[in-house]
């Protein structure tokens, strides 16, 4: 067994005394694996190491981990989380462990038989599927934020349904045209609401462009000083 006074650093000599206590066949809870290392550890690789690797390493749970931040007000900061988020995502290029490979190359007889329970069958459909056409549903726009109705024409097959309704009064419409909300809500998709107009007259009425010289000096400004604290936020 060896002796943990006799090594360097404060976590070696943690690691040392968790492996004499499995070692010896005593549970890694035991009195001799006291608060004050774990504090110590805590306190120290908190901002280093992700919460699972910690609690995997003084073998506690995770919720044992946040609650002692939470006690001694340890947070870590946003960007680090940010920076473990990207970490943990696939990168442009990386390929799956199990590409191109049968589910019995990459997975036991046992884990197969597991997941089998959970597996979606041929023909079952999602637990939100409407269940007719002509269902309308009000989805957002991930881009401007907007929301917008949607109507289904079949399974798997939703439309706008502003553009539905305009088109079936007034035909396709053209490349290069869009529906403008009059009373901007694009929600009211009545046809007495909407109007055809080209993408130019659009991209005209959506610029500051509409409005006054001294209205547009002041949103540049503006727009300016936005920048100017987001880069001094960094």
């Amino acid at each position: 067994m060896k002796h943990p006074s006799l090594w360097g650093s404060t976590n070696e000599r943690f690691t040392i005394i968790r492996d004499n206590l499995i070692s010896s066949g005593m549970n890694q809870k035991s009195n001799l694996l006291t608060e004050k290392w774990i504090e110590e550890k805590i306190k120290r690789e908190f901002l280093t190491k992700p919460i699972k690797r910690l609690a995997h390493e003084i073998g506690r749970s995770q919720v044992f981990v946040r609650t002692r931040m939470k006690r001694w007000g340890l947070v870590v900061p946003q960007h680090i989380l940010a920076n473990r988020r990207k970490d943990s995502m696939f990168k442009k290029g990386n390929i799956s462990h199990n590409k191109g490979k049968k589910q019995d190359e990459y997975m036991s007889k046992e884990g197969i038989v597991r997941c089998s329970g959970t597996r979606f069958k041929k023909g079952n459909l999602p637990h939100n599927t409407k269940p007719s056409d002509g269902e309308i549903t009000i989805r957002t726009d991930t881009k401007s934020k907007r929301q917008y109705k949607y109507i289904r024409l079949g399974l798997s097959n939703w439309y706008p349904y502003h553009q539905y309704l305009w088109e079936a009064q007034h035909g396709k419409i053209s490349p290069g045209y869009c529906l403008w909300f009059r009373d901007g809500n694009s929600l009211n998709c009545t046809l007495e609401n909407m109007e055809l107009i080209s993408r130019k007259e659009q991209m005209t009425r959506n610029t500051i462009q509409r409005y006054p010289e001294e209205v547009k000096t002041a949103i540049r400004r503006i727009s300016k000083l936005k920048k100017l604290i987001r880069e001094n936020e960094k």
